[in-house]
C-alpha cells in the first residue's frame, strides 16, 4: 500500500511540472505568432483584419456638385445634419482653386461647391437624389420684380415729412431703398440716416416697381 501511494504522488507532481511545461509552451508560441503578425503589417506584406470588413462594405468617396439654386446653400453642414439623415461624413469641400480638407460643422455651403463624401453606394445614392430635389422653386416673377432706380420730390401731402430716412418706413414697409439726395449738384450725395425730410426734399429711390408706385401715390 505504501508503495501504491507513492507511486500515484509521484506520478501528480510529474503531471503537474509536465502541465506547467506545456502552458508555457504554449504562451511562448503564441506570443512569437502575434509578434511576426505585428512586424507583417508593419511591413505592409499583412493585410489588418478590418480590411475585409471595410470592402464588404464598400465605404468610399464620392463627389457632388451643389446647384447654385440648391436649397443646401447659405447653411452649415452642422444645419444640413448629413451624418444624421445618411450616415455620412463630408471630408472635403472643393470650392474653386480652394480644397477644405475635414470641414467643421459650422463651415457654410457656397453655390457651385463640390462635396466629397465618405460611405457606401447606398448611402450616397440617396445624397445624390437628395441634391438633385432638394431645389428652391424657380421665380416666375423674377422678370417683374426687377429693381428701378426713381427721383422722387417730396411734396406737401408727402407722410415722410418731418421723419428722419430710418423713422420713414421707406425700407421696412415698402422694401426700397434711398441711395442719396439729389441737391443740385454734379453727383448725388449720401443722405444722413437721422436727417429730418421736407418738403422739397429730392430722393434717389431703389426698388421694385410695384413698391416705386406706392411710395409716389402718397406723395400725391
Amino acid at each position: 500500500m505504501i508503495v501504491i501511494a507513492i507511486g500515484i504522488l509521484t506520478l501528480m507532481i510529474m503531471s503537474r511540472g509536465m502541465k506547467q511545461r506545456s502552458i508555457r509552451l504554449e504562451r511562448l508560441f503564441i506570443q512569437n505568432l502575434r509578434s511576426r503578425e505585428i512586424a507583417a503589417q508593419v511591413r505592409g506584406s499583412r493585410k489588418p483584419l478590418f480590411e475585409g470588413h471595410l470592402l464588404d462594405r464598400d465605404i468610399h468617396i464620392g463627389e457632388f456638385d451643389i446647384p447654385e439654386d440648391s436649397q443646401w446653400t447659405g447653411k452649415t453642414l452642422y444645419q444640413l445634419k448629413l451624418r444624421n439623415r445618411f450616415g455620412t461624413h463630408v471630408s472635403s469641400i472643393l470650392r474653386g482653386s480652394q480644397r477644405l480638407n475635414i470641414p467643421r460643422g459650422n463651415t457654410i455651403v457656397f453655390p457651385g461647391d463640390k462635396i466629397q463624401v465618405i460611405g457606401n453606394d447606398q448611402q450616397l445614392a440617396a445624397i445624390s437624389v437628395a441634391i438633385r430635389s432638394e431645389i428652391r422653386p424657380e421665380d416666375n416673377d423674377i422678370e417683374k420684380r426687377e429693381m428701378i432706380l426713381r427721383q422722387i420730390v417730396l411734396s406737401e401731402k408727402s407722410p415722410f415729412i418731418g421723419k428722419s430716412l430710418k423713422d420713414s418706413g421707406i425700407r421696412d414697409e415698402y422694401d426700397c431703398m434711398v441711395v442719396g439726395v439729389d441737391e443740385g449738384q454734379t453727383h448725388i450725395t449720401l443722405i444722413n440716416p437721422s436727417h429730418a425730410l421736407t418738403i422739397g426734399d429730392i430722393l434717389w429711390v431703389v426698388g421694385e416697381k410695384e413698391n416705386i408706385k406706392q411710395i409716389q401715390a402718397t406723395n400725391e
